[in-house]
């Protein structure tokens, strides 16, 4: 396709899971994290996923349940971006609950756990204007 690496790209998640962090914690998290990773040439958007139920009314109209795990969270993702990774003793341990190819195949589909189809096609606009050859799955 001949598209820079980070082409489209608008930020990463790092996302995390603890329970009992107070807003304000959370934010001191975040402050620290962006701070390491200042140099990057994309913003980094740090998420601890224990407290998304608490904001998600606000910003997309309805309640979620609390998530369990960081995983738990990622299951929530559209397909293709439903990938997680974690630095490990060991390695890197990747998470990906749908696999990789609509990630490597240009895929979207709709994840219908927690988003609606008024946000899923709204996505889908967005993500046209930077990788306008997609395929997209259609909601139905």
């Amino acid at each position: 396709m001949g598209l820079e690496p980070l082409h489209g790209l608008k930020d990463v998640d790092l996302v995390y899971f603890k329970n009992a962090q107070s807003e304000s914690d959370e934010h001191s998290e975040r402050q620290r994290i962006k701070k390491l990773f200042k140099d990057l040439p994309i913003p980094i958007d740090v998420i601890n996923e224990a407290r998304v139920h608490e904001w998600y009314l606000t910003k997309f109209g309805y309640e979620i349940p609390a998530y369990s795990s960081t995983e738990d969270g990622i299951n929530t993702w559209l397909p293709a971006f439903s990938i997680g990774i974690r630095p490990e003793a060991s390695g890197i341990k990747l998470f990906a609950p749908f696999g990789l190819t609509d990630a490597f195949e240009m895929i979207v589909r709709p994840n219908k756990r927690q988003i609606t189809e008024e946000i899923f096609n709204k996505m889908v606009l967005h993500l046209r204007k930077d990788w306008p050859d997609i395929q997209v799955i259609s909601w139905s």
